[in-house]
């Protein structure tokens, strides 16, 4: 990325952080992500590669999966099925082999459901159930979960009923 487009995506997230009721570091830092993901993007040159962009008639667009919708489609009911359901969505939806205790507290938070007291000690708890392992971690700065064969059963098999 050259210096121009950063610079740019820099003057426009200072611009609507300034542009919010009071400034807000997480308005500055979505509008700063968003323009450096839109600057990443190549644009299209040629109105033959804007049609070939445009999906043909008839074909649906795959829409991503919310983990709000996978909390909807299962009956969980204590913090180590949350911590676990959480993980379930990282690995399948997210696309990560394993997940570092923030991950986990952001899809739950993503999810609109309400945090574990303790997410460390559900996720502890879920290893001494058998439903998650520690995972050797990326770079070695944080510790990292992953779902073992029985807690992606566990998941599974799970079905959809009234939360509390």
């Amino acid at each position: 990325m050259d210096e121009n487009a950063f610079e740019a995506a820099m003057r426009t997230a200072r611009h609507a952080a300034e542009k919010a009721r009071d400034f807000r570091s997480e308005t500055y830092g979505a509008v700063l992500l968003f323009e450096l993901m839109r600057s990443a993007v190549p644009v299209p040159r040629s109105s033959r590669e804007l049609v070939a962009a445009v999906p043909a008639p008839g074909s649906r667009r795959e829409k991503a999966y919310s983990p709000a919708e996978l909390f909807a489609s299962k009956s969980w009911t204590t913090e180590i099925e949350k911590v676990v359901v959480a993980s379930y969505f990282l690995e399948h939806f997210g696309e990560n082999a394993s997940s570092t205790v923030d991950e986990v507290r952001n899809c739950l938070v993503a999810a609109k459901v309400p945090l574990p007291k303790n997410v460390n000690l559900a996720i502890i708890q879920a290893v001494k159930k058998g439903l998650m392992m520690p995972i050797p971690s990326r770079g070695g700065a944080r510790k990292t979960w992953a779902l073992t064969q029985t807690g992606e059963r566990y998941v599974e098999q799970m079905t959809t009923g009234s939360k509390s």
